[in-house]
């Protein structure tokens, strides 16, 4: 953690904040279970095992009226998708666009940045923005190979950095094994199509492997979000039943986010403004 200080005294600032403000933090704890009639009102927590097995032995309900939850993130590759770029798998199981060390995609002038070559945060981010800002300056013949390979190499030892200090967190907030058994059977998977954990159990006890084939038994991912809130636990959940590392994923369609039709101006508006 101490290779990035100022990231690790972030860290402690926030948990200052908290203590201070009297927000109580259960560390090893998860949510197991939220109810309400009409409305959140109970949430259910236990003490999980290492391997994320919550023990509802000590199990404690706490009213409430909000509750967010998270497991990590997942790259968002629905436009290099689109763009028919080379992707693969990320350790995690989880798509990522591909890119060489100019950042540069399987289509040579197209260059990605950011988190759709995998999820190592914000500075990182910029960092490869960078890069492919030199890779495109050096195309162009705005500088040379040496001047833009000498300052490559300089962004890449602050990469190095932060790839380390991400290492860290990212064995620290490791998924356990027993996250994909935390769903009843009866709990809605994908919010959009209202599937549960009982119609994809369903799906791989017939045969199913893969993420097209569950989409097209379960219906997962064909409501509006396209699958942003379940793909996650359903490529988890093929993984461990096939034991294999590329399950598919989802294919994104457009458009890639759900447009309000007040998005758009009203018939007579738009004509009076090409008149």
């Amino acid at each position: 953690m101490l290779n990035k200080p100022q990231l690790f005294l972030d860290g402690l600032s926030m948990l200052a904040y908290l203590k201070l403000h009297g927000i109580a933090l259960r560390y090893g704890w998860g949510v197991v279970e939220a109810q309400g009639q009409d409305a959140l009102s109970v949430v259910t927590v236990a003490p999980y095992s290492s391997d994320w097995q919550p023990d509802m032995a000590k199990a404690q309900r706490i009213a409430a009226q909000t509750l967010a939850v998270g497991y990590g993130f997942i790259p968002r590759t629905q436009l290099s998708q689109q763009m028919g770029l080379e992707h693969n798998f990320s350790d995690d199981g989880y798509l990522r666009a591909s890119a060489n060390a100019w950042q540069q995609s399987s289509e040579p002038h197209v260059h990605l940045a950011g988190d759709m070559g995998g999820i190592r945060g914000g500075e990182a981010a910029m960092l490869s923005g960078r890069i492919a800002a030199l890779s495109i300056l050096m195309q162009r013949g705005v500088l040379s190979n040496e001047a833009a390979l000498q300052r490559r190499q300089g962004y890449e030892r602050k990469l190095a950095s932060i790839l380390r200090f991400r290492g860290a967190v990212d064995r620290y907030t490791a998924r356990g094994a027993g996250q994909v058994e935390l769903p009843k059977g009866d709990t809605v998977i994908c919010r959009c199509e209202h599937t549960t954990r009982n119609d994809i159990e369903r799906a791989l006890s017939q045969g199913v492997q893969d993420m097209a084939s569950l989409k097209m038994r379960t219906r997962v991912s064909m409501g509006d979000c396209q699958g942003r809130m379940c793909v996650g636990y359903c490529s988890d959940r093929l993984r461990q039943a096939t034991g294999r590392k590329d399950v598919g994923w989802i294919r994104p369609r457009f458009p890639l986010d759900p447009i309000p039709f007040s998005a758009f101006p009203p018939s007579d508006q738009e004509v009076s403004q090409h008149d």
